[in-house]
């Protein structure tokens, strides 16, 4: 049975997802499992802690755009 609240959890799922995988691009993380989940409730905000010190440890990295 579809619901509405089912799709919205699946929206919002879908959005953390998104969200978790730039974070991970912006900052080079190896797209591992473990990775994605780390950075899943990361960007879900269920953790304050988690949050707390993964802001203290991590800077953006900056990608080279120069070619050869």
């Amino acid at each position: 049975m579809h619901t509405t609240s089912n799709n919205n959890n699946y929206k919002e799922a879908q959005l953390l997802c998104e969200r978790a995988l730039a974070f991970m691009d912006n900052h080079m993380l190896t797209p591992h499992p473990i990775n994605y989940a780390v950075i899943y409730h990361y960007v879900s905000n269920d953790n304050t802690k988690l949050k707390s010190a993964i802001e203290k440890n991590f800077q953006p990295k900056v990608r080279s755009t120069m070619f050869s």
